[in-house]
């Protein structure tokens, strides 16, 4: 690398390839979780594990960059780094099929090892970018404060991620934007060579460029193991928010990119606003704010606790997302005050790196907690409320005494009793939930999928006592103890519903061929005849254990029943024409819309499954969203007849809900006679047109 070059473009390009690194960053973690999504059931654990994976491999990388920085030589640096990212160049971002699940099971494992084999020496060497090129920032640039890339790395990262869902999702195919990631990849690789040369080059004394760092550290202070544990809290805590409000969020709506990013967007914003400038952090402000928002969040978890449900979505988002923002800001801006401040030449490189290892072990724990001991351990979902709680009780020790560091003492008291109450409200809500949860439990089970209940209640008369299973907020089947009520079809799935019509009557003088996509509490197999093949698609182990044992429907039922396990979609991938008379499609997560199994791409392997005047029966009852013009869509695509049927209010007597349906066929004929004919009918609205690479909630939000 010539000496020649000018200080002010040599830091230029420090400045580009830590940018452009960091967006690199994360343009691949929606990239990469949007590719896999539908391979293992659209569930909002695979961001969970995602977010893990990126997290953990983050923290490997600021390993390597601190083991780097602590053995080799600058030039040895330079050399190990530079082919390394010239072997990354081979890996195959675009995912295998290869990896595409052929069973059930927990698929942690599978996710982890499909993102380390695709993308995992790409991502460790980007991820230490920010720590190594500070690194070699310092000792090119004695005096220049190398923070200042840190913020621009996280501006990168920022404007990475923000521009996936808004630009280039929008705008470009998914083998589009790999290319395009490739080529990015390939263009920060040079600049990190250039980098490297430049740092050489610039070596103010000859041996810098052939003695290991730690050796011309001296007397460094060394951060203390209290210091450590501080700043691994400190980044813990905002993880742990981060992956449990998003899982949240995910749950109850649809785990999209857009509930993925916007948390991300906030926590990024939080870093680049703390590291950028100390003082935007000031305790004063986002201490209040934080307690405020924590005051507030307890109040809305009470109350969804009393309703039994969810508010509305601009509710959940405004409290959820203000009150983590809030956090990020109180934890980040610890971070900052207890960042070293070390800039010389030859100090400040190994408490740098340290610093940045640490903390990133800390984010990496955080993503643990919430992707793979809370499921294990936790048997339901509390680890949302548990990070508000321990965020509450560590603020008054992060700032001792001087609270806010108000000279007020009305305020310092204010500031206390706020706490006070904010850890009190939470412990409340805590132990309500915990209590609310196990009432009337028969069993409760929690795995990758989420966390199912079976709810056991006695009423009076006995005959009104019922079994029932919950998934989230949502019931997801119910069936009467009483024996003489127990084939009887209830919640959605009553005499009324269109499905109900669809099987009742549909060429019902002959044996038929029934598939149902989502199995619940298998409610639809009392429908079922001699002679009937009714084939459930279920990808939730637990709930097909549930369904066979704690429930009698299937059982019970006169049709063969068979149980397909896995993703519905992939397994109707890989089967022959079923040629099903109808074709249930029911496969909700809570209240989560599934929309790999909305998509055009969906209904053309529906279409090879159904018969020439078969029926699909698509559930779209929803709190928030109206699906009926998705359906609407994609029946003007097929040139297939789409009707939508009003369904009879809820019956206590019968057990049933009111319900949502959509009924699609290729012959319009058995959508216009009989008792489907006879139904009450409902707009479908103007046809939304979904596909894999585009489809939009936004489209369809708030329109019942």
């Amino acid at each position: 690398m010539p000496t020649s070059i000018s200080p002010r473009v040599a830091q230029s390009l420090f400045a580009a390839a830590v940018f452009l690194g960091a967006g690199l960053v994360f343009q691949i973690q929606p990239l990469m979780s949007k590719l896999i999504l539908p391979w293992f059931g659209g569930s909002p654990g695979v961001w969970t594990v995602c977010l893990l994976f990126f997290q953990a491999l983050l923290f490997v990388g600021y390993l390597y960059a601190h083991g780097l920085v602590q053995r080799g030589s600058l030039r040895g640096q330079w050399r190990i780094h530079s082919g390394l990212l010239a072997v990354a160049l081979l890996a195959p971002i675009w995912p295998s099929t290869a990896w595409k699940p052929t069973g059930d099971g927990d698929p942690t494992t599978a996710i982890l090892g499909l993102l380390a084999w695709h993308v995992g020496l790409p991502y460790l060497l980007l991820s230490a970018t920010g720590p190594l090129l500070q690194v070699w920032f310092a000792r090119a640039f004695p005096g220049e404060s190398p923070y200042r890339l840190y913020a621009l790395s996280n501006l990168g990262s920022l404007l990475g991620l923000v521009s996936y869902p808004f630009v280039v999702d929008v705008w470009l195919s998914a083998q589009q934007q790999v290319t395009l990631w490739w080529s990015g990849f390939l263009g920060y690789s040079l600049l990190c060579v250039a980098c490297g040369g430049i740092a050489v080059s610039r070596g103010t004394a000859a041996h810098v460029n052939s003695e290991p760092v730690s050796t011309l550290l001296g007397d460094e202070p060394r951060a203390t193991w209290g210091e450590r544990l501080l700043w691994f809290a400190l980044a813990m805590i905002p993880s742990v928010l981060l992956s449990s409000v998003t899982n949240k969020l995910s749950i109850d709506i649809s785990p999209v990119p857009f509930l993925w990013v916007v948390p991300l967007t906030l926590y990024l914003v939080s870093f680049i606003i703390c590291f950028s400038r100390e003082s935007w952090a000031s305790r004063r402000v986002w201490g209040p704010a934080a307690v405020v928002g924590l005051l507030v969040s307890a109040n809305v978890i009470a109350r969804q606790l009393g309703r039994g449900h969810y508010g509305s979505l601009p509710l959940q988002f405004c409290v959820h997302w203000g009150t983590f923002f809030s956090l990020c800001m109180v934890c980040h801006g610890e971070l900052v005050r207890r960042k070293p401040v070390s800039t010389r030449a030859s100090a400040g490189s190994s408490a740098l790196t340290e610093f940045y290892l640490v903390m990133s072990a800390g984010g990496a724990a955080g993503g643990l907690f919430v992707a793979v001991l809370a499921p294990a351990f936790l048997p339901l979902f509390v680890e949302h409320h548990l990070g508000l709680l321990v965020a509450a009780l560590l603020m008054p020790w992060m700032w001792r005494a001087d609270l806010f560091l108000s000279r007020s003492r009305i305020r310092n008291v204010a500031a206390r009793m706020g706490v006070a109450s904010a850890v009190s409200l939470l412990s409340i809500c805590l132990l309500i939930d915990v209590v609310s949860t196990f009432n009337n439990v028969r069993s409760i089970s929690r795995n990758f999928y989420g966390v199912l209940r079976v709810i056991e209640r006695h009423l009076e008369p006995p005959s009104r006592s019922y079994l029932s299973l919950s998934h989230g907020g949502t019931r997801h089947g119910l069936q009467p103890l009483d024996p003489s009520l127990a084939r009887l079809p209830t919640t959605y799935y009553g005499l009324k519903s269109a499905v109900g019509l669809a099987l009742a009557t549909h060429h019902a003088d002959r044996p038929r061929r029934i598939g149902l996509v989502g199995l619940g509490v298998g409610t639809l197999a009392t429908y079922g005849r001699q002679g009937d093949v009714y084939d459930f698609y279920e990808i939730d182990p637990a709930v097909r254990d549930l369904a066979q044992h704690a429930f009698t429907y299937l059982r019970d039922s006169r049709a063969e029943v068979r149980l397909v396990p896995g993703d519905a979609r992939l397994a109707l991938e890989r089967r022959e024409g079923q040629q099903y008379d109808v074709l249930v499609l029911d496969a909700f997560s809570s209240d989560a819309i599934p929309i790999h199994l909305l998509t055009a791409e969906a209904f053309a392997i529906y279409r090879r499954h159904l018969a020439p005047d078969g029926i699909v029966a698509a559930h779209v009852s929803n709190r928030y969203f109206n699906l009926r013009p998705v359906l609407a869509g994609h029946a003007e695509r097929l040139g297939w007849t789409a009707i939508g049927i009003a369904d009879a209010k809820s019956d206590d007597e019968l057990f049933t809900y009111s319900s949502s349906w959509v009924l699609l066929s290729p012959n319009a004929d058995v959508l216009e006679s009989g008792a489907i004919g006879q139904a009450e009918r409902s707009d479908l609205g103007p046809p939304r047109h979904w596909t894999d690479a585009r489809h939009s909630l936004f489209e369809v939000w708030g329109t019942k």
